[in-house]
Order: C-alpha cells, then sequence, then structure tokens
C-alpha cells in the first residue's frame, strides 16, 4: 500500500472538540498504597498527592500553586518539554496549535517572575498565572511566552531540542519537520515527505540528522546538512528523507534514538578464533532508532552504515516486540551500574513494559494503577538526602500519566525490582 493510499485509524476516528489542558501541583487525594517517606517528599516539594499533606500557604510569599496551559485557539496543548540538561536555552516549550511556545531562560524570564509572586492568601484563594495571557486572575499575574515558533499555521503534534538547546525539531499536522533556531526563531530547515501528520521526533546523537514517525507508519531520517535537497536558508527551503523505514500497520506515536558499545569485526573474529584478530577489535557506538505504533508493536532499527553515507536500500528492522496494546510513548532507559545495557520502556494500554532492544526479550510487565491509557510516560532523578540525612543520594523514577487523570510514580533504581509502585496523584482537568 502506497504512502498516499495509507488511512491511520487516527483519521477514521470521529473528530473531537478541540480541549484544554491543565497541569496541577496541588492535587488531591488519590494516593492508594503509598509509600510514606515517598508520599511525604512529593507533597512537600511538589504538592503531589493528599491535601491535608500539603505544607500550608497562607500568610507567606509563595509560587502560585497551579498553572494552566490555555491556548488562545482553544487547542489542545499536544507536549510540554525541557531544555537538554546543564544548557542555557529555554527552560520549557509547549506545543499547542499552530506554534510551540518558548520560556525562559533565566530568573529574569516571565515565567520565572511569575512563579515567584505570592500565590497564597489567608482566604486560601490561589493565583493561577496563565501561560499563554488569557484569564488572567485579578492580581494581575500574566505569563507569555518569551518567544513562540510558527508552523505555517498548520498544528504542531511534537518537538525535540537537540542536545545543545540551540535548535528546536518540530512536527506537524502538514506531515512535515522544521528546524527551527530557538533564539532567533528562524526556520532554518523544512522537511517534506508526506502528507499525514507527524506524531514523534527526536535528534540523533550527532545533531545532525532528525528520526519521525507519523500517522503514515513509516519511520523517517532527515539529514540537517543536505540530502534530499536544497541547502540550509530559510523556511522556504524544502529537502525529503535520505531514509525511510516502512514496516509498521498502523499511526507511530512515539520514536526514541539509542547508542550503545558494539564490537566492530566480532563475526569475522568469532569465525576465524584468532586471537591476534580478536586482539585488534575496537569497540564503536551503534546507533539504533525504536519506534512504537498503534499496531501494538515496538520496532528497533539498525542505522548501522546510514550516518557514513549508507542509504542502499534494505531491511533495517532488527527486532519486533508486541506489547499488546496500542503504543502511545518510548523511553530509553541508560545504562547504570546495576544494569549495564540500556533498555526500552513501552507505554500503552493500562501496563508497562521493558524491553532489551538488542533481543527482543520483554523483562518487566508492569501492571499500573491507572484505569485508563497511559499516555506519557518520563525518567527523572530526584535527590534528597539519606534516612539518617548525612548524606545526599540520588533516585530514579519511572512517572507515568494517563487519560483518567491519575500520576503514578515506580523505583526504577534496579530494573530487577520490577518498578515497585511508590506514590500516585490525581490532577484535576
Amino acid at each position: 500500500m502506497s504512502s498516499s493510499q495509507y488511512r491511520a485509524s487516527t483519521a477514521l476516528q470521529a473528530p473531537q472538540a478541540a480541549v484544554t489542558r491543565s497541569a496541577a501541583f496541588a492535587t488531591s487525594s488519590d494516593s492508594g498504597s503509598s509509600n510514606p517517606n515517598e508520599q511525604r517528599w512529593w507533597c512537600t516539594k511538589f504538592g503531589l498527592g493528599p491535601a491535608k499533606l500539603v505544607p500550608s500557604q497562607s500568610g507567606k510569599a509563595t509560587a502560585p500553586s497551579r498553572v494552566v496551559f490555555e491556548t488562545t485557539s482553544k487547542a489542545t496543548v499536544s507536549q510540554v518539554l525541557f531544555s537538554p540538561r546543564g544548557q542555557a536555552c529555554h527552560q520549557l516549550a509547549v506545543v499547542a496549535g499552530p506554534r510551540v511556545s518558548l520560556y525562559g531562560p533565566g530568573g529574569n524570564c516571565a515565567l520565572s517572575r511569575a512563579l515567584s509572586r505570592r500565590g497564597g492568601s489567608s482566604g486560601g484563594s490561589t493565583s493561577e498565572p496563565n501561560l499563554f495571557g488569557k484569564n488572567v486572575e485579578t492580581d494581575g499575574v500574566d505569563v507569555r511566552p518569551d518567544r513562540s515558533v510558527g508552523t505555517g499555521g498548520h498544528p504542531a503534534r511534537c518537538a525535540s531540542y537537540r542536545r545543545d538547546g540551540r535548535l528546536l525539531a518540530i512536527g506537524s499536522d502538514a506531515g512535515d519537520v522544521r528546524v527551527c533556531d530557538t533564539t532567533s526563531r528562524a526556520t532554518l530547515r523544512t522537511f517534506r515527505a508526506s502528507g499525514h501528520s507527524v506524531r514523534a521526533v527526536q535528534w540523533l546523537s550527532d545533531g545532525k540528522r532528525i528520526v519521525s514517525g507519523g500517522d503514515d507508519a513509516i519511520v523517517r531520517i532527515y539529514d540537517l546538512g543536505g540530502g534530499g535537497g536544497g541547502s540550509v536558508g530559510g523556511s522556504g527551503d524544502s529537502g525529503g528523507p535520505i531514509l525511510q523505514m516502512p514496516g509498521h500497520g498502523d499511526a507511530i506515536r512515539s520514536v526514541a534514538v539509542l547508542r550503545f558499545k558494539g564490537d566492530k569485526g566480532a563475526t569475522a573474529a568469532t569465525a576465524t578464533a584468532a586471537a591476534s584478530v580478536a586482539s585488534k577489535i575496537k569497540e564503536d557506538i551503534r546507533t539504533l532508532a525504536i519506534s512504537g505504533s498503534y499496531d501494538h508493536t515496538v520496532r528497533v532499527w539498525d542505522l548501522e552504515g546510514m550516518l557514513d553515507g549508507d542509504d542502499e536500500p534494505r531491511d533495517r528492522c532488527m527486532a519486533v516486540m508486541d506489547h499488546g496494546a496500542p503504543v502511545e510513548d518510548l523511553l530509553v532507559l541508560p545504562a547504570s551500574a546495576v544494569q549495564p545495557n540500556a533498555l526500552v520502556v513501552s507505554a500503552g494500554g493500562v501496563f508497562v513494559k521493558v524491553w532489551n532492544p538488542l533481543t527482543g526479550e520483554c523483562i518487566v510487565t508492569l501492571h499500573t494503577k491507572h484505569s485508563k491509557t497511559i499516555t506519557s510516560i518520563c525518567l527523572i532523578d530526584i535527590v534528597r538526602n539519606d534516612e539518617e540525612g548525612k548524606e545526599r543520594v540520588t533516585n530514579k523514577r519511572l512517572v507515568t500519566a494517563g487519560l483518567d487523570g491519575l500520576i503514578r510514580i515506580h523505583a526504577a533504581d534496579d530494573i530487577t525490582q520490577k518498578l515497585p509502585y511508590l506514590h500516585g496523584a490525581k490532577t484535576p482537568h
């Protein structure tokens, strides 16, 4: 079936009215069987938990307890992303409607100033700064973006920061991928391949290539420096993909990029069994693209040779893993002292699965406490004092969010512990 004939299941669904989304720091008491220490920490730091455990804000100059993401066009907020760690670029990007709104950086930006204002009163009312400057409370809190990047009038669906934070890749409903400068807002490159929505974009580690996936079920690779037509030089520059990888049977909703160490020439060394040859084998870094689709599968794509200009047509699919439900989001668990190999996490339905992408083995199946589809997952590091209060320790937490409005937090320090549940909360929306 050609790309022009393909119709994803999302295109066959009945149209839905545009809605808004809100992210709240003060939440209701849907905590389930939370770990007491974990519950106390999340309530104290972020207000995620029962109201009785959230520190009182009356009479103190505190940050507002709620931030409302509401677009002027009533478009759904498709994604909220933060700048890469350690980069002094825009700290927050909100993808909604025909633009991506950028906030920050630094303490003098509009967002930082608004969040540092008085947010509580003895009467219990709280201000709710609106990031788009609409329906502002009477106290005058007005948080407008420092910059906005347009998409030519087409709704934006996804975005990804390059690791230096200077460039932003944006996928839209028009089927194109735009590369924009986060400071000047200039569109440096526009890639077009199909008329289907682009649902996911990620930068490769070299900062020159982008992987995308969308409603036409094809994974594509674009080259910022040339390939596919045109050169860098403005919004009118249009290029195509340097590589297309079909295989999925339905819309792709998420893509991820994984790098791992491999042994170049290991196969030949094994065949000859010559110690002299094996001693000369050098480690190289291989790059994989991971895609998750509504066809219930996660596919692993080998990009070996492509980064060196090898675009010879061949089957690059290394593994097909059955999630058992439409896949909404993917996440890479980096290698650590406990887990020497990087792993891939897929989310969809009401469960999460952890995979070894090199073997296709499912290591963990986590049935969460969600009652509706999980739509997003993320991995965060939290730093706090140990139980004795003497040393600072870092813990990894896997956070899931779903259509039921629930946030679920799981321990991810040791994957062999099967991601135990620690805490949960419900967001009002």
